[in-house]
């Protein structure tokens, strides 16, 4: 990590890891590799599902010293459901909630407020 990104906002660096994957990657089959696998072939756009996903993700975050945490969402008539992520933003004092799969986060619509997983 450049000393330039090291003075990055946590949620600018995640922003950039979401752009990123929005760029470089394309949805397809479920790999199930280790991380530096999932990745290569996540990069060539030949796959990755939303657990792919997440685990690159994380392992982006260890390296850009972001905390991370890992969500499982049960949903009924979806074989497997659904995971999302929750990164500590500390300049924002808490926990926010992206589904690094659709590259989107939750937030309040009119005071703006990106929200986590417990509001």
């Amino acid at each position: 990590m450049t000393e330039a990104e090291q003075k990055l906002s946590t949620l600018v660096k995640v922003i950039k890891i979401a752009e990123h994957f929005n760029t470089f990657f394309k949805r397809g089959p479920g790999l199930g590799y280790s991380s530096k696998d999932s990745y290569i072939t996540m990069r060539y756009k030949k796959g990755g599902v939303w657990s792919d996903y997440d685990k690159v993700f994380i392992n982006f975050c260890i390296i850009y010293d972001i905390k991370v945490r890992e969500w499982g969402i049960g949903v009924p008539g979806m074989a497997g459901g659904h995971s999302i992520n929750e990164f500590y933003s500390e300049e924002l004092g808490k926990w926010i909630l992206i589904d690094i799969h659709n590259c989107v986060f939750v937030m309040n619509k009119s005071s703006k407020e990106l929200y986590s997983v417990k509001q």
